[in-house]
């Protein structure tokens, strides 16, 4: 309203965390947050964690990976219409509304992968159209690996697809990708495609 009636300039506004808190004060405003019980780890998480460091040394001193052919590998669900955890509602009130635009289940899937050296591959995104989108295939073209699978969840194929268009099939000496044990990770229909670029793999178990 200030930017319209030419009392402020467009972003020009900078509020500090004092301000913040003194505004929600002033307006008898609090931030709200929902109570979930978290999973609790196993008990013996620690020996299987230190069991799995020692098991990845073993495996680089045995092949003498060079730390470009080490890669980092695990996928994430990317809500287009998150509902966050907590959000700024009058003190006192029994309940807390969250509008959203309809799209809360929405979502796409994406497969980040990093080399040790610190080099990052370029993320495989999973769409849950077949049909391509040129405005999103032409903005996104060249800066991510597009898949328009017509789903959101992966499998052989599709782990196929991020062995070949993420990690290629050129390389010189052999690969070491380390991720979890999701059932097409691990799979014999996978481990069949790794070995023709030779790659190796190493799981992490829950």
């Amino acid at each position: 309203e200030l930017v319209i009636a030419g009392e402020m300039e467009k972003d020009s506004f900078s509020a500090s965390l004092g301000w913040l808190q003194k505004f929600l004060k002033r307006n008898s405003f609090t931030l709200r947050a929902t109570t979930t019980t978290c999973q609790k780890p196993p008990a013996d998480y620690i020996p299987k964690i230190i069991d799995f460091v020692m098991f990845l040394r073993e495996q680089r001193v045995a092949h003498k990976y060079p730390e470009g052919n080490i890669f980092a590998c695990d996928e994430t669900a990317v809500w287009l219409d998150p509902v966050g955890k907590r959000c700024v509602t009058t003190k006192g009130a029994k309940d807390v509304t969250v509008q959203t635009l309809g799209h809360e289940k929405v979502h796409i899937t994406v497969m980040l992968c990093a080399r040790v050296n610190g080099t990052k591959c370029e993320p495989y995104v999973l769409l849950p159209r077949k049909r391509p989108v040129p405005e999103i295939t032409q903005t996104f073209g060249g800066k991510l690996v597009l898949s328009w699978a017509g789903r959101v969840w992966m499998d052989n194929s599709l782990t196929e697809e991020v062995l070949r268009r993420v990690l290629g099939t050129l390389t010189f000496g052999q690969r070491l990708l380390v991720w979890d044990a999701f059932r097409c990770h691990i799979s014999n229909d996978t481990k069949s495609v790794m070995a023709e670029p030779k790659v190796h793999q190493a799981s992490t178990t829950t």
